[in-house]
């Protein structure tokens, strides 16, 4: 089996020909998801991208936003994981987690890491479900797919966290 690397690109060094590829990659995980066919991102741009290529193609993606929310009067700086996608043919070769792995490395320094998914894909990666996330600006409802990672020495608030902005 090929080793792979993941390559980190800040989103605003994309050039077009990097965003047409990263756009036919997330329109083929994301069928559904018909932004991908315009856009390159969801509900909003991401900061940080991290791509693994194979034959010159993506083969699989992440991208992260960073965030922040305050609890109780402090302030919590979070990584918002968004647009995890391998291709279907590179399932299974540990793409995510190496993603996820590099993600949190250059967030090291944040409180926690969110995601909104599949629980039983991103358990093992130490991904914790939670029902206390609110996104201001989506539902008044807690979203019932954020999970969360703590990067830090400290625990997840237990309190209703309000994140302001968009779903990621």
């Amino acid at each position: 089996m090929k080793k792979h690397k993941a390559l980190h690109v800040f989103d605003k060094d994309l050039d077009s020909q990097a965003e047409m590829a990263l756009r036919e990659l997330l329109v083929s995980c994301f069928p559904h998801e018909t932004k991908f066919r315009k856009q390159r991102y969801n509900n909003e741009i991401p900061l940080h991208r991290w791509f693994v290529y194979a034959d010159g193609e993506p083969v699989a993606h992440l991208a992260t936003h960073e965030k922040q929310f305050v609890f109780e009067g402090q302030s919590y700086t979070f990584c918002g994981i968004a647009e995890v996608c391998v291709r279907e043919d590179h399932r299974g070769q540990g793409l995510v987690g190496m993603l996820l792995q590099q993600a949190e490395l250059r967030h090291a320094s944040f409180h926690f890491s969110i995601l909104l998914g599949d629980t039983e894909v991103y358990e093992r990666y130490g991904y914790t479900k939670v029902s206390n996330v609110y996104f201001l600006s989506h539902s008044p409802k807690p979203n019932p797919d954020a999970m969360i990672k703590c990067l830090r020495a400290e625990n997840w608030p237990t309190g209703d966290v309000f994140i302001d902005g968009p779903r990621f």
